[in-house]
Order: C-alpha cells, then sequence, then structure tokens
C-alpha cells in the first residue's frame, strides 16, 4: 500500500505509509490530511461563489429595493446583495466535502433539492416581487440545517456558523430600520426553517438503515 492516497487509505482502512522512510503514519495524521482536504474544499466554494455573485451583481447592476411587494424609489446596496454568497457558497462547500465523502446518496440528493430550491425562490423574489427575503431565506435555512445536523467540531464549522449569524444581523438591520419590512424577513426565516427539516429527517433515516 506504499504510496496510497491518503482519501483511498482512510476509507478501505489500509495502513497509511510514509513513502520517504516506510514508517507507518498515525491515524492522527490521516484524520488531519482529510480534515485540511476538507477545510480547503469549503475555503474554495466560499471564495468561487462569492467571487462569482460578486461578477454577476455588477453585470446586472443595481436593484431596486421592495418593500414587501411594493419596489420603491431606491436602490439595495452593492454590500447588502453580496452578502448572500458567501452563505451560499457554505452550501456549496457542504456538498462537495459531502461527495469526497462518499456519503449516501439520499444525503446528497436532499442538500441538492433544497438548495436548489432557496435559489429559485430568492431569483423568483426578484423577477416577481414575491413577499419574501431570499436573503433571510437562505440565512434561515442555512442556520436551521446547522442546528439540526450539529454545527460541527473545529474552529471552522463554528466561524461560519458565526459569520451566519453576523449576516443575519446584517441584513435584520435595513430591513427594519431602513426600510420597514418585517413581513419578508420573518417568512423568509420561516420558511428557511422548514426547508432545513428534510436533512434531519434524511440524515437520521439513512444514518438507521446503515445500522440494521
Amino acid at each position: 500500500m506504499i504510496g496510497t492516497h491518503p482519501r483511498k487509505a482512510y476509507r478501505c482502512g489500509a495502513p497509511l505509509w510514509n513513502r520517504n522512510d516506510g514508517v507507518m503514519d498515525s491515524s492522527s495524521h490521516v484524520r488531519a490530511s482529510r480534515t485540511r482536504a476538507e477545510l480547503g474544499l469549503r475555503l474554495a466554494a466560499v471564495v468561487a461563489v462569492t467571487a462569482a455573485g460578486a461578477a454577476w451583481l455588477h453585470v446586472k447592476g443595481p436593484m431596486p429595493v421592495v418593500r414587501v411587494t411594493t419596489a420603491l424609489d431606491e436602490t439595495v446596496p452593492f454590500g447588502y446583495m453580496l452578502t448572500a454568497f458567501p452563505v451560499l457558497g457554505m452550501l456549496v462547500g457542504d456538498w462537495a466535502v459531502m461527495v469526497w465523502r462518499r456519503a449516501p446518496w439520499p444525503r446528497i440528493v436532499e442538500l441538492t433539492l433544497t438548495t436548489a430550491l432557496v435559489v429559485a425562490v430568492g431569483q423568483a423574489r426578484l423577477a416577481l416581487q414575491l413577499p419574501i427575503s431570499g436573503h433571510a431565506l437562505l440565512v434561515g435555512y442555512v442556520l436551521a440545517r446547522r442546528a439540526l445536523l450539529g454545527v460541527g467540531a473545529g474552529w471552522y464549522p463554528r466561524l461560519e456558523y458565526a459569520v451566519v449569524l453576523g449576516i443575519l444581523a446584517a441584513i435584520t438591520f435595513p430591513k427594519l430600520v431602513w426600510w420597514t419590512d418585517p413581513v419578508t424577513l420573518g417568512v423568509g426565516l420561516g420558511l428557511g426553517g422548514l426547508l432545513a427539516l428534510p436533512a434531519r429527517w434524511v440524515a437520521v433515516r439513512t444514518a438507521w438503515i446503515r445500522s440494521h
């Protein structure tokens, strides 16, 4: 098994050898390598999605503020619009890590479908002026999903959760103070929480099936 890739060695239970001196590495080294790889996937997803979102916003141009379903004579600040994309990048990072770990396919499908639905509703808000905040929907979904499945061990999952909480505060202030629009904020957070519920059910169901 000399030269076996760390991920393959970890998955099949094969020993991981140091190809320089033939000494077997400890399991902690394997876990550390796996953690670094997953961290790289998550960071790359956040950076890539945020950069793509910034480019899309630049091309699309300013968008009007919509209070519930009424467009106002002012535009949404660029920074406010941009806050959605790091959060979306976290979901893409979750998906990438699931695929890399070869997680049970129902969990991957669930995350794919619910994320696509969140994005679709957010786009419909822009196009059809639905009475729901796409930002609040996305943030509510991620916070509820993390709460239901567990934030995760280590500093980075906790950092992500803290960042999303900060973004929630950043979108709540203008919604309530500048635009006096608690309706779309509340609807978005509530629907986001509901859309996160299948994640818990699928996780528990797949764990039960694998244990029997």
